[in-house]
């Protein structure tokens, strides 16, 4: 549903967040498991929510059994139907790029106090994971429809101990030309105790509400269903006789 919930917890380490009925329940499955995968459409709040509980988990200490020290988002570098070619820089300077949508929500959850935050922030690619262990630390891959199903079980075996991980990611959204990784790890994986699965719908959109609209217009109608939309909003507008004039402003 579309109703807003205000959370109190994250008020208490002064973040301000609200969320659907539906990513609640995201969240309420990632505290109660070590892995959680959530799959939706564009704009739906799944990398906001797992953004927004990895900074809560970290300021708070949530679980005294469970020190996790620092936030460490993982993304592909993989363009979104473009390719930029050689990125010139240093290795931080190429994933920079790729790790901007991440920044931006950090910034717009925490505000003024992004600062303070910035130095328990790690990023990484695909390109430097191997032979890395993920300890005390809260991990989100994002974008994870661009993952192979190679790199998603190298993901999932750099699992340490002291690990909170969400995988957040669009099946309808690949940019690779391959299987994904997330539909992959999707279906092996979430049979597994401790791994929890979700899914967010158009209806969890944290945009405008156009963009869900896009969304269905693109997925989830069907050309009958499209058609019946059509004739509703042509049948809203008021009629006009061959000779009226059309005003578009008062003058």
């Amino acid at each position: 549903m579309k109703n807003n919930i205000p959370l109190e917890e994250f008020r208490e380490v002064g973040i301000r967040i609200q969320v659907t009925e539906n990513q609640q329940e995201f969240l309420k499955k990632v505290k109660k498991n070590i892995i959680t995968i959530c799959c939706g459409p564009a704009a739906t709040g799944k990398s906001y929510c797992a953004i927004a509980e990895g900074i809560r988990m970290v300021l708070s200490d949530a679980r005294p059994d469970m020190k996790v020290n620092n936030l460490l988002i993982v993304r592909p570098a993989v363009e979104a139907q473009e390719d930029l070619g050689y990125l010139p820089g240093r290795a931080e300077e190429k994933i920079e790029p790729y790790m901007i949508p991440s920044i931006l929500l950090i910034k717009k959850i925490l505000g003024k106090d992004y600062t303070k935050f910035i130095k328990k922030i790690n990023t990484m690619t695909f390109a430097f994971m191997r032979g890395i262990t993920f300890e005390n630390s809260f991990v989100i891959l994002d974008e994870a429809q661009n993952t192979t199903p190679e790199q998603m079980k190298l993901f999932l075996t750099r699992i340490g101990r002291n690990c909170k991980v969400i995988i957040v990611g669009d099946k309808n959204q690949s940019d690779i030309k391959r299987k994904s990784g997330l539909s992959d790890a999707t279906n092996r994986v979430r049979h597994i105790p401790g791994i929890a699965y979700c899914e967010l719908d158009n209806e969890d959109c944290m945009r405008h509400n156009i963009v869900g609209r896009i969304i269905e217009a693109y997925e989830g109608l069907s050309d009958k269903k499209r058609g019946e939309a059509l004739k509703r909003v042509m049948d809203s507008f008021p009629s006009l006789d061959d000779d009226e004039p059309i005003t578009y402003w008062k003058s």
